[in-house]
């Protein structure tokens, strides 16, 4: 009787773990598929549009920005390299991803 209640408890218990484990497998696919899914739709852009183009005047501000940008570097490398006779200049690579990015 004792060993019949130890092999019912063993096959309840090994039951219940073949469904635990079916439940974590069917989970854990689903997250992953959801995930690719999500990434999938990111590289194709989702489901933005299209972004609006800059009008006249947003153009004028972001030139004026930039040049002025441009002018207080170049003014600053000049008089970094000025008061250090020369041997220090600002590295101008950040110039160029500024004016990209404008």
């Amino acid at each position: 009787m004792r060993r019949e209640m130890s092999f019912r408890m063993m096959c309840e218990v090994t039951t219940r773990v073949k469904k635990d484990i079916a439940t974590s497998v069917n989970d854990a696919q689903y997250a992953l598929k959801a995930r690719g899914m999500k990434w999938w739709r990111k590289i194709h852009g989702g489901n933005a549009g299209i972004p609006p183009p800059f009008n006249f005047i947003q153009c004028v501000w972001t030139f004026i920005g930039s040049m002025t940008t441009h002018a207080i570097l170049s003014w600053m490398n000049e008089a970094i390299a000025a008061r250090s006779a020369g041997e220090l200049t600002l590295i101008f690579a950040p110039l160029g991803a500024l004016t990209t990015l404008q």
